[in-house]
């Protein structure tokens, strides 16, 4: 029996379970046969087992603490026992740790790019002021030094290849964080709204001032002035534990929103359970430069399970959203609530075919084990 390609996917601030390494890239490569998966991360709350997937959890720590840093140790005594030919790092503070494998393993390093994390660090608002231009350059100044030893580079987002030159010509592949194949809603032809209709809409994922939290808030509190049968739910993470409080501060009188958050990443399947029972999904981001010209994946879930969206003005997701006849596009802060919902109401949504590889990990699959196969 030809023996498996021993893999190590390493995050630090994600589960051993992650959407991206463990149920898209770590899954497409234990499915291939070729591979054995090891993964590490921190403890999910839910347990998780997978053929030729083995999962390294991290002890807890806080965001900012000595355990962080002490994770990177645990990561390469993790390395010592597995002996990786292929490392797949994902964060940029792992970068000096894959150095030392590869000069260690001779292991294939290959970058998992999910962020252009230099602007994240610049404009999510996460780390504190004064501190935001230091980190961001130490970030790309590993980043630039890394090319020096990565082998090769995953790309979340199509327009990172542009804005990260550290990448050069260095073999590459952009993998979307398209939908997982098992969402696809293959039931409804097409979705409409009726008037009086009581409508629950749903916010999910990171809660912060750059991804319009706030805005969702004020804008539902207009749409519950015409209905009070609507309702929201709030769902996900929030890094930044003062936004948190400015959030549960202005929702402290509307039971009509549910807010659901955790100390870390809310568990995905929650997030897609609160998804799948929603009528509405809001995107009010804002225009930051660290957003500008992403896909986030829960368009790509919500096409897949054929929900409806209401965007704000933001051009490449209005044209992607446009594409697949999936929602509407309005301004969060100053939108006129009675044509808002009068456009809702006129409209038919996903009223056209979708081709399924075009929205789920089914294509980006194929992409990822082809790209293995040309580089190892």
């Amino acid at each position: 029996m030809e023996r498996k390609i021993v893999v190590l996917i390493a995050s630090i601030l994600k589960p051993v379970n992650d959407v991206r390494s463990f149920e898209k890239i770590g899954q497409s490569m234990a499915q291939s046969n070729k591979y054995a998966v090891n993964i590490i991360g921190f403890k999910s709350k839910n347990s998780t087992s997978y053929k030729n997937i083995s999962f390294h959890p991290l002890t807890p720590f806080s965001r900012i603490s000595i355990g962080r840093f002490m994770a990177h140790f645990k990561t390469m005594a993790i390395a010592f026992k597995v002996k990786p030919q292929l490392f797949i790092v994902n964060t940029p503070e792992l970068l000096w740790v894959s150095l030392i494998i590869k000069i260690l393993f001779g292991s294939k390093i290959i970058y998992d790019i999910q962020e252009n994390y230099q602007k994240n660090i610049l404009h999510s608002g996460v780390y504190p002021r004064y501190i935001r231009k230091l980190v961001s350059w130490l970030v790309g100044l590993v980043e630039k030094a890394s090319k020096y030893w990565v082998s090769a580079y995953f790309l979340a987002e199509k327009i990172y290849k542009n804005q990260l030159t550290f990448i050069n010509n260095k073999p590459n592949v952009t993998l979307e964080n398209k939908a997982h194949k098992t969402l696809l809603n293959n039931n409804l032809t097409q979705v409409t709204f009726s008037q009086n209709q009581p409508l629950k809409l749903v916010y999910t994922g990171t809660i912060g001032h750059g991804y319009g939290t706030l805005s969702s808030v004020k804008f539902f509190k207009n749409l519950l002035s015409l209905n009070t049968q609507h309702h929201l739910t709030i769902i996900g993470y929030a890094a930044n534990a003062q936004y948190l409080q400015l959030v549960k501060h202005q929702i402290a009188e509307t039971p009509n929103i549910t807010l659901i958050t955790d100390v870390g990443p809310v568990p995905h399947e929650e997030i897609i359970a609160h998804l799948n029972q929603a009528d509405l999904l809001l995107l009010p981001y804002e225009s930051t430069k660290n957003i500008e010209g992403r896909i986030p994946t829960k368009m790509y879930e919500a096409l897949a399970l054929k929900k409806p969206m209401i965007c704000s003005n933001n051009t490449v997701l209005n044209d992607f959203m446009e594409h697949y006849k999936a929602g509407i596009t309005i301004d969060f802060e100053t939108s006129d609530i009675h044509k808002a919902l009068q456009e809702l109401y006129s409209k038919q949504f996903y009223s056209t075919s979708i081709d399924p590889t075009s929205i789920t990990w089914q294509g980006e699959e194929q992409k990822l084990l082809e790209f293995l196969d040309q580089i190892s």
